[in-house]
This record gives C-alpha cells, sequence and structure tokens, in this order.
C-alpha cells in the first residue's frame, strides 16, 4: 500500500507538471504580449526591477493555486466529511459534535486571522519590489555610479531597501507564528475535549480500549489533515496576494486599440498628412493645431527648442500614441482606422537615443528585417558605414553589444541603427538626430549614405543642427508646439523670424558655416 501511495503520487506529478507548467507558459506569454500592448505613459512610469519580480511571484503562485485547489484543498476537505460521519456512525453524535464544532472554529480562526495577515504580506512584496527596482536601476546605470563615486551611496541606498524588506518579513513572519500558535491551542483542545470523553466512557466501560485505540487513529485523521488544510488555506491567501499585481497588470488597458475588422495599411507611395492634430500629455498641451503634409519621396525637417514636440510627432506618425483632435493620415488612410503594426510596418525610425538588445550585431541588425539574406546584412552595413568597423571585430557580426549596447560607441549605435532601418526598406524614414553621435567626416559619410538609402522615400528629419536639414524640401520650425514656420532654408533665413536667429546663434557659436 506504501508503494502503490508513491507510485501513485508520482504519476499525479507527472500528469499534473505538464499541465501546471503549459497553463503558466500561457500566463507568461499573455502577460508578456499584454504589456507591449500598453500604452507608452505605462512604460515611461514603469519600474523594471519591480515589475520583473512581481510577474516571476505571481506565476509561481498560480502554479500553487492550481495543485493546492487540485489535489489538497478538495480531498482535505471531503476526508474531513467522510471522518465527522464515521464518528457519528461509530462512536454517537458527541463525539462527531465536538470534531465538527472544532473544525467550524479553526475555520474561521484561520480566515480571519489570515483575512488579518494579508496587510502585511503586501506590504513585505512592496518592499521586495522595491529592493528589486532599487538593484535593477543601479545596475543599468552602473556607469554614471563610477563617474560619480557613487558605489557607497547606491549601496546604502540598496542597504535601506534591503532593511525595509526585513522589517516587513520579520513582522509577517510575526503573524505567521501567531497564527500558528492559534491554530495549534484550537486543535490541541479539541483533541483533549474528545479524548477526556473517551476517557470517561471507557472508565464507565461504554467503550472498550479499542475502541479507544481505533477513536484515537480517526483523530489523527481529523486533526492533522486539519492543520495542513490550515496551512494550504494561508498559502492559498497569500498566493492570492501574490497575483494580485500579475492580473493588475492585465486589468491595465491601452488606449491604442484597433477598430474592430480593421485592416492592413494600404499600399502606397509614402505620402504623410497632419490635419489640425492636438495632443495633451500630464496636464500639457504638447501639440496645438498642427497641420503638414510630406508629399510621397519627399524630405521634411523638423527644428525648434527642445521640448518643442518634435519627437511626440514622430510617435504620433508610428502611432505610438493617438492624437486628442485632428488626425493623422498615410496615403490618405488615419492611421486610427488600420492595423497598428501594418503601420509601424511602412515606418523606419532611427532614434537619438539609440539602444540594443543584449544579443549579437546581427540579431540587433534583423530586427529591421528577420528574414534578410546575407547580402543584404551586407549591403545595410556598408550603407551604414559599418563595414570597416565590422571587418575588424574577431567574431564579426556574431560580436555581444552588451546591455543596452554599451559595449559599442555612440556613433557605432547610430551607424547600426540606420543600418537596421536600411534593412527594413519601408516607406518612410524618421531621422531623430540621426548623426548627433558621429564625428564630422563619419557624419558626412553617413548623411551621404543616408541621402543614397532614403532616395525615392519619404522621409523626416528632426535636428538641432541647422546645418543637418538646409537641403531639405521644406524646413519647418516648432514652438510650443505650434509650426511657426515653415519654408525651405533660404526662404526662412529671407524671412528672418525664429529660424534665421536660430542660424546665427548657431553660427556664432561656431557650428554652422556663415553662408
Amino acid at each position: 500500500m506504501r508503494l502503490l501511495q508513491t507510485l501513485c503520487s508520482e504519476i499525479q506529478s507527472l500528469l499534473f507538471s505538464e499541465v501546471a507548467n503549459r497553463q503558466i507558459r500561457n500566463l507568461a506569454l499573455d502577460i508578456f504580449r499584454h504589456l507591449h500592448q500598453l500604452p507608452l505613459s505605462f512604460h515611461l512610469e514603469r519600474q523594471t526591477g519591480g515589475l520583473a519580480q512581481a510577474i516571476d511571484r505571481g506565476a509561481k503562485s498560480v502554479e500553487f493555486m492550481l495543485s493546492a485547489v487540485l489535489y489538497n484543498l478538495v480531498p482535505t476537505i471531503i476526508e474531513l466529511i467522510g471522518v465527522c460521519v464515521i464518528f457519528w456512525l461509530l462512536f454517537g453524535h458527541s463525539y462527531a459534535l465536538i470534531a465538527l464544532v472544532t473544525i467550524i472554529f479553526y475555520a474561521v480562526l484561520t480566515a480571519r486571522i489570515t483575512s488579518w495577515r494579508i496587510a502585511f504580506r503586501r506590504r513585505m512584496n512592496a518592499a521586495d519590489e522595491a529592493t528589486s527596482t532599487r538593484a535593477v536601476d543601479s545596475l543599468i546605470n552602473h556607469e554614471t555610479v563610477k563617474y560619480f563615486n557613487a558605489e557607497d551611496r547606491e549601496a546604502a541606498s540598496y542597504d535601506q531597501a534591503l532593511a525595509d524588506y526585513e522589517h516587513s518579513a520579520v513582522v509577517n513572519q510575526r503573524t505567521l507564528s501567531a497564527l500558528n500558535l492559534a491554530q495549534a491551542v484550537l486543535i490541541a483542545g479539541g483533541l483533549a475535549a474528545v479524548l477526556v470523553l473517551a476517557a470517561a466512557d471507557t472508565s464507565a466501560g461504554a467503550m472498550t480500549p479499542g475502541e479507544l485505540t481505533m477513536l484515537n487513529a480517526y483523530l489523527l485523521q481529523i486533526f492533522l489533515p486539519l492543520n495542513f488544510l490550515g496551512t494550504v488555506y494561508r498559502m492559498m491567501s497569500q498566493a492570492t496576494i501574490d497575483m494580485e499585481r500579475l492580473f493588475g497588470l492585465l486589468d491595465q488597458k491601452s488606449d491604442l486599440i484597433d477598430p474592430p475588422g480593421a485592416g492592413a495599411l494600404p499600399a502606397g507611395p509614402g505620402a504623410v498628412e497632419f490635419d489640425r492634430v492636438q495632443l495633451e500629455l500630464g496636464g500639457r498641451q504638447v501639440l496645438s493645431e498642427v497641420s503638414f503634409s510630406i508629399p510621397a519621396g519627399g524630405r521634411f525637417a523638423l527644428v525648434g527648442e527642445t521640448g518643442a514636440g518634435k519627437s511626440t510627432i514622430v510617435r504620433l506618425v508610428a502611432r505610438i500614441i493617438d492624437p486628442d483632435a485632428g488626425a493623422v493620415a498615410i496615403d490618405g488612410t488615419d492611421v486610427r482606422s488600420v492595423l497598428q503594426q501594418s503601420v509601424r510596418a511602412q515606418i523606419a525610425v532611427v532614434p537619438q537615443d539609440t539602444v540594443m538588445f543584449n544579443a549579437s550585431l546581427e540579431y540587433n541588425l534583423r530586427y529591421g528585417c528577420p528574414d534578410a539574406t546575407a547580402g543584404q546584412l551586407d549591403a545595410a552595413v556598408a550603407a551604414a558605414g559599418l563595414d570597416e568597423f565590422v571587418g575588424k571585430l574577431p567574431q564579426g557580426l556574431d560580436t555581444l553589444v552588451g546591455e543596452r549596447g554599451l559595449k559599442l560607441s555612440g556613433g557605432e549605435r547610430q551607424r547600426l541603427a540606420i543600418a537596421r532601418a536600411a534593412l527594413k526598406q519601408p516607406r518612410i524614414y524618421v531621422l531623430d538626430e540621426a548623426t548627433s553621435a558621429l564625428d564630422v567626416p563619419t557624419e558626412k559619410r553617413i548623411k551621404q549614405a543616408l541621402a543614397r538609402v532614403t532616395a525615392g522615400c519619404t522621409t523626416l528629419v528632426i535636428a538641432h543642427r541647422l546645418a543637418t536639414v538646409a537641403d531639405c524640401d521644406c524646413i519647418m520650425f516648432l514652438a510650443d508646439g505650434r509650426i511657426v514656420e515653415r519654408g525651405t532654408h533660404a526662404e526662412l533665413l529671407a524671412a528672418d523670424g525664429n529660424y534665421a536667429a536660430a542660424w546665427q546663434m548657431q553660427v556664432r557659436a561656431g557650428r554652422e558655416p556663415a553662408n
């Protein structure tokens, strides 16, 4: 029988393992997909370390809940009911009543104290997430820590987070000990009451010593599972708390929703139009009545002071965010009426701050086109001026770039971003300070490469250095969320407005040629 018990237990584990792990896999995938669909505001405010900790803890809790309910809670309850019925039939209602009252009081006590402990468990979870957030944030920014000799400061900050978690964990354990002690007192009381009654019946001759022994055996079948049931209930309550954050993430809704039945963006040459676009973020009016049209194959530029709204326009074109009013259209189609992925598939962005995945150069390049051939990869690398750099690497395109691409210089990361964009072969290019991290000779080569890559494609250039956009078909000067000037380089200089003033300022600073 013991061998059979072990065999059944192992078969149960083998069968349940596949079910549990498949459910955890599905849940983790749903969470991962959902996080990528959440709006920009969520990702700007998230704390990566704490978020990863919450997801990991929640996934493990789901596995425990599945096994606890199916294999522990339900069978134990059935067992307790069965033993109470046997008590009633074999020993009379007095014994069954004591056992039943003990079970009821045990359940009420466990539920009450466990509910009281929820706040302490939440506090401990919050402290745990804060500790993980502090560690991840500090390690990601390790270079800044070194520049400011802040190692001891970071260690002190991390230690404070650990101290908060330590205090929360100790308090949580104290409340757990109080629960365990209360449960033990109640079980001991119920056990003593049954044994005292049985001893009295045995002394009076109403019960034989053999029946007393049998009664004692059945008591073990009640109170040992009862103690286990209390532990399972407590851990289930903790698991429910641990899952709160996980399911709270699923409850968060994205403000970027494809309309029912939406299709892909229709084919077209790549014309872009903004029609009286307005946008408010964080209680601040970022864009006000912005209207412009970029014809297919046109090369337009956005310039202006930092915070004027240039990067916001990039996010609107790629439908990372939607406007509060007005419309953004590509080839006459409002981007909100089609699938988001089909819009982004036609746009290649070279950002100012290029962040890479902690993988190989080839992996980061293939983000532009996963199915690209070796020849296409080589052509993109050459177009971005990376061929000489890659040729000097012992591992070539298999070289790892490090976390966030920190093994590469700023210029190397930017050229990699240009190659990745070229590999995508989109309708529309968005160059957001695409040469800001390059030296002057390299910048000239990259500008020539970009001209070749973007030839015939619609291109939106964002720059602070005005000489970078002097050859554009049209330059739009953005100030306080409005386009206050537009025209060619010569027309804007002749107008002697904001653009001309910014140009002269850069000339005096030695950043631009005097002509």
